[in-house]
């Protein structure tokens, strides 16, 4: 009687051990499979002449808050 007992005990194990390996299997087919391209959704890069207009705005903006706040100096003054 023994015997049989451990007989559907491994049966049991058997069943247990090929639902994991079949969702193992899901898993792997998950990750083999192709990906989407990725979009670059990140910072676009400029190229020479962008950097060279954003430099200029940059230097002409700089200027004025400087002429701004030496004119609010000497007023004070």
């Amino acid at each position: 009687m023994r015997l049989v007992e451990m007989i559907d005990e491994l049966k049991g194990e058997v069943v247990r051990l090929n639902d994991v390996i079949a969702m193992l299997e899901q898993i792997g087919s998950r990750e083999s499979a192709p990906r989407p391209a990725r979009t670059n959704k990140g910072r676009r890069s400029m190229c020479d002449e962008e950097r060279r207009q954003v430099a200029e705005r940059m230097r002409r903006y700089w200027e004025q808050r400087k002429a701004a706040s030496a004119g609010e100096n000497s007023a004070q003054i």
